[in-house]
């Protein structure tokens, strides 16, 4: 997930290279507690909501708003 929040212009190729090396992607409970709630170093929702979004690039199980 760091890398795929690290890409600054994000397309198809360099969000593919990553993607490609990842079999199972998710958070541990461990893991999660250590973000703040309030005060999280990036926003994930504008990166997946805004950035991604606008180069066409779709989370497969992320609930977009409508």
């Amino acid at each position: 997930i760091e890398k795929l929040l690290t890409i600054n212009e994000p397309n198809r190729e360099n969000v593919f290279e990553v993607l490609r090396d990842i079999g199972v992607c998710r958070m541990l409970k461990e893991e999660d507690r250590r973000l703040s709630r309030t005060n999280r170093p990036y926003d994930e929702k504008f990166i997946i909501e805004k950035l991604y979004y606008d180069k066409d690039i779709r989370i497969k199980n992320y609930q977009y708003p409508n």
